[in-house]
């Protein structure tokens, strides 16, 4: 009889644990939504500063992991004839990885790492003199590599600020009939985020 009543208090015990660790787990379950302006250094090309506006959803995983998203548009358009073969009309800036940090009651740090691409609407892509000229859209994978403080006003809402280096390749190209391709090379860009973000 007392290893029954010993057996069933251990049940117990066990089902409440699971419980409490579920809804630990359910509670630790968070979505971020958020907006937010972008700064947006390209290292190569003649439009180098770029304000921009975006978005970003991020989903927690694992306790310190979160999956993260964000899209970026800039704010100008950038016509041809003004343009090169590396930028030109408007620039849009996406990328999608890893948040992996520490959150305190009011503050948090994180390190962040995606993959992504880097898109101008209308590039130089042929050019023959006298008249022959064409435009198109100029898409690059980037891997972004950077870190974000964030501040939580409650529990719901909150602020950031992000950094980081959105790394491009650019590969030989040539614009030019008969003309050599010009050098491939790997340019460092720097992205700068900030904005609020709701929890839910």
């Amino acid at each position: 009889m007392r290893a029954r009543t010993n057996l069933v208090v251990s049940l117990i015990c066990g089902l409440l644990s699971c419980a409490q660790f579920a809804q630990c787990q359910t509670a630790a379950s968070r979505f971020e939504v958020g907006g937010q302006y972008t700064y947006f250094h390209q290292q190569h090309g003649f439009f180098v500063d770029n304000n921009m506006l975006g978005g970003r959803v991020d989903i927690r995983v694992a306790r310190f992991v979160w999956v993260s998203s964000q899209v970026d548009v800039g704010l100008k358009d950038y016509p041809p004839p003004y343009v090169s073969s590396a930028s030109g009309g408007r620039l849009i800036v996406g990328s999608f990885g890893a948040k992996v940090g520490k959150e305190k009651r009011r503050v948090g740090l994180f390190g962040e790492a995606r993959g992504g691409f880097l898109s101008w609407s209308d590039v130089l892509t042929f050019l023959e003199p006298p008249s022959g000229i064409a435009f198109g859209r100029l898409t690059r994978p980037i891997l972004y590599l950077g870190g974000a403080s964030e501040f939580y006003a409650g529990k719901r809402i909150g602020f950031r600020i992000s950094a980081g280096d959105a790394i491009c390749h650019y590969p030989k190209v040539t614009i030019v009939p008969g003309e050599p391709k010009a050098h491939g090379f790997t340019a460092n860009n720097v992205q700068v985020s900030t904005g609020v973000f709701y929890r839910f």
